[in-house]
C-alpha cells in the first residue's frame, strides 16, 4: 500500500510541475509576443509621424 502511495504522490507531483513548467512557459510567450507588439506599435507610430512631418515640410 505504501508504495502504491508515493507512486501517486510522485505521480501528482510531475503533474503539477509539468503544468506549471507549460504555464510559466506560454506566459514567457506571452510576455514577449506583448513585447514584439509594443516595438512593432512603436516603430509603426514614428514612421507614420516621420512621414506626416516629412509631408508638411517638403
Amino acid at each position: 500500500m505504501l508504495i502504491s502511495v508515493v507512486k501517486v504522490q510522485n505521480w501528482h507531483r510531475f503533474t503539477v510541475d509539468l503544468f506549471f513548467g507549460a504555464a510559466t512557459f506560454w506566459l514567457t510567450k506571452l510576455n514577449f509576443f506583448a513585447e514584439t507588439l509594443l516595438v512593432e506599435f512603436v516603430a509603426t507610430k514614428a514612421d507614420l509621424l516621420a512621414a506626416r512631418t516629412f509631408s508638411l515640410v517638403w
